[in-house]
């Protein structure tokens, strides 16, 4: 590793937002690091594996969730992970409907996020200020 660009992740953000964040930062970021390492003011280091995750390969199933038993934590971390692919989506009649938008009350949420997304009632979760869904 020669260097490297670390971010704070609000609660707020999603994969769109950090692609965009990626987008603007990193050229500049790329640049000075080559030029830096290029005149001798960098030195690589090993990588802390004990800081390294693995991925596998995301499926499109990977974005199922349960709005009525899975906690709102759960699924808004899945929601913020699938933004742009493969969507986060749940099952209604058969149909599959697409979590398109989920916005939260921050003060709330700690509270809350053990609760599921859509509550007994049919209304969502309290700490939700927006749920905004589509058909397929």
């Amino acid at each position: 590793m020669i260097h490297k660009l670390t971010t704070k992740i609000p609660l707020s953000r999603t994969v769109k937002d950090l692609i965009s964040r990626i987008e603007t930062h990193s050229p500049v970021h790329l640049l000075d690091t080559l030029r830096s390492y290029g005149h001798g003011d960098l030195k690589s280091i090993p990588q802390d594996h004990t800081q390294a995750t693995l991925c596998r390969k995301i499926q499109k199933e990977d974005g199922l969730v349960d709005p009525y038993a899975s906690s709102l934590g759960n699924i808004y971390r899945i929601y913020q992970a699938y933004a742009v692919r493969p969507k986060t989506y749940f099952i209604h009649n058969n149909k599959r409907v697409i979590i398109e938008q989920i916005d939260i009350d921050e003060e709330i949420y700690q509270e809350h996020a053990s609760l599921p997304l859509i509550q007994s009632n049919m209304t969502p979760n309290r700490a939700v200020t927006t749920l905004r869904v589509k058909p397929e």
